[in-house]
This record gives C-alpha cells, structure tokens and sequence, in this order.
C-alpha cells in the first residue's frame, strides 16, 4: 500500500522508519551481547561516499559491513560495496 503514494515520498520516510527501527533494535542487542558501543547511522546517498563520510565524522575504529554473497563473478565484475570502502579509504 506504501508504494501508492503518488510522489513517493511518503513510501520512502516510511521504509527509511523501518529501517532505522529495526537497525536499531539489531545496536542494542549486540551492544548487549557483547558488551560493546554501537553507534548505528541510516542515511541517503552514494554507499561509499556516505560509509567513509561517516566513519570519518565519528572516527571509527572498527566499520562492520555485511554482503549480499552475489558470487566471484559479480564481485569481481562489478565489486561490492565493503571492497569500494576499504579500497577508497585507505
């Protein structure tokens, strides 16, 4: 029902609320579980850029990145996005 907003707008802020509802439940279970800070951000733009903008704001130690598993051959035609920040940060 979400994807009938005419201008797309509403859909949008609404699986950006969901999506930073249940990063966030995800932070505080593994702070939790492992006794650790977690500082969990959501936001808009090119992957990479925004990844290492961030980390780079906040001084990251440690950036955990998962992967979708595309496969060796997708990554090694196209890359993954984990691959672009270590290579585009160093």
């Amino acid at each position: 029902r979400r994807w009938l907003d005419s201008n797309g707008a509403r859909a949008a802020q609404s699986i950006h609320d969901e999506v930073r509802e249940r990063l966030g439940e995800l932070a505080r279970e593994v702070a939790a579980s492992y006794g650790i800070e977690v500082c969990e951000t959501t936001m808009s733009g090119h992957p990479v850029d925004e990844i290492i903008r961030v980390a780079r704001k906040r001084a990251a130690d440690l950036l955990v990145i998962g992967t979708l598993g595309a496969g060796f051959l997708r990554n090694r035609l196209v890359g993954s996005t984990a691959e672009r920040v270590v290579k585009k940060s160093s």
